[in-house]
């Protein structure tokens, strides 16, 4: 009697490893995301950091001062 009462867990098995692949392709593509997103982040600020330094470094057109002129 015992015997014939096996369940088969086959189809269970399947579902949760289908299950597992799933979350970690979903973590996977976060991980992704972010990284990507981070890096994008990183590239405009060095942009803008540069375009300030250039702006700073820059030769003024011309000298003005605030000393009266003979």
């Amino acid at each position: 009697m015992l015997e014939d009462s096996k369940i088969d867990y086959s189809s269970i098995e399947i579902h949760v490893r289908r299950a597992r692949l799933e979350r970690s392709l979903a973590l996977g593509n976060a991980i992704a995301e972010s990284i990507f997103t981070v890096w994008v982040a990183l590239k405009r600020a060095g942009q803008y950091l540069k375009v300030q330094a250039e702006q700073l470094t820059k030769t003024p057109d011309s000298y003005s001062t605030s000393l009266r002129r003979p």
